[in-house]
């Protein structure tokens, strides 16, 4: 699920296993609760601004991490001229 979320192929992106991994094990901020609703399906409640989401609290950092390390792979693996 997380691979989902984070848009990685767990195929042809075996490089970015770990962060999927990291992702799936990535703790709340402590202002955050998962709760579930009335479908059991889970979401996120911060009481720091009284807001609630689908998506984990993490997801952008993670989403953010595979940006950077894809980027640093595109620069790192360039043809050199």
């Amino acid at each position: 699920m997380a691979a989902l979320y984070l848009e990685i192929d767990l195929c042809s992106e075996l490089d970015l296993v770990w962060i999927v991994m990291q992702s799936a094990v990535a703790p709340l901020p402590p202002y955050c609760q998962e709760l579930t609703d009335e479908d059991n399906e889970p979401y996120y409640y911060n009481s720091v601004d009284d807001t609630s989401t689908w998506e984990h609290p993490s997801t952008l950092y993670f989403t953010l991490l595979r940006d950077q390390v894809f980027f640093f792979w595109l620069l790192t693996t360039a043809p050199q001229s």
